[in-house]
């Protein structure tokens, strides 16, 4: 089973199958947590034990920096301070049957 072979020796085609299946159990990982997110929400918990895991909400406050109000303050003055760059995102789709 390709799951077992060392990653060097999975051929791009059978590496873009383990990146598919790995990325749809995320997914649906991140489902089953949603409810349980809002549950922990709803009951207004900040802390839960059970008898292998313990859950504590831990809140933090940050602080953003608002660029498109800066832009429109400093109008076409902010393209000196825009500095390019690069984002890698991974899209996996399913290959459609023949």
């Amino acid at each position: 089973m390709a799951a077992k072979k060392k990653l060097d020796e999975l051929s791009d085609g059978e590496l873009a199958d383990r990146f598919g299946e790995i990325d749809v159990k995320r997914d649906k990982l991140v489902d089953e947590l949603k409810p349980l997110k809002e549950e922990f929400e709803r009951r207004k918990l900040d802390f839960a034990k059970g008898e292998k895991w313990k859950l504590t909400k831990d809140v933090q406050p940050i602080t953003r920096f608002d660029t498109k109000a800066a832009k429109t303050a400093l109008g076409k003055d902010a393209a000196k301070y825009e500095k390019p760059g690069t984002r890698t995102e991974w899209v996996v789709r399913p290959v459609e049957a023949p």
